[in-house]
């Protein structure tokens, strides 16, 4: 089974400790190496265990990280797993039939569980820009 070993709480399968952040960090030096990445930074984009990766490079990696895209994934379960202090934006996409990573058990710092909650989580990061939720 393949997979990524995204922040904790996903999928890390069987134990491995694959650093798949290296693994990514190494692609993005290699890619740099061949050509010119515009302002030395990258958008990672995933679906559900993808997504969960992306915000794991969000947060150890906002040094090459302009931007993430998340389709039915989900990030750090606690905020202060997660000590980055350099921004980087981020588009989190979700449906509420979702069976796998459900809409309501998903955790709550990235996926709003309400209407209102997501009207306030809109608010809050604009008023709090480019932080990652």
């Amino acid at each position: 089974r393949r997979f990524w070993n995204g922040p904790p709480g996903c999928c890390d399968f069987y134990g491995s400790n694959v650093d798949d952040v290296g693994y990514l960090s190494g692609l993005i030096d290699e890619i740099g190496e061949l050509g010119t990445i515009a302002n030395g930074k990258v958008y990672f984009t995933g679906h559900s265990n993808g997504g969960f990766m992306s915000y794991r490079m969000a947060c150890e990696r906002p040094d090459v990280v302009r931007g993430i895209a998340s389709l039915a994934g989900s990030g750090y379960p606690n905020a202060e797993d997660c000590n980055s202090e350099e921004p980087v934006s981020v588009l989190q996409i979700h449906g509420v039939l979702d069976a796998t990573i459900p809409y309501d058990k998903a955790f709550q710092l990235i996926i709003p569980q309400t209407e209102d909650q997501a009207f306030q989580s809109i608010l809050s990061v604009g008023n709090r820009k480019h932080e990652i939720r």
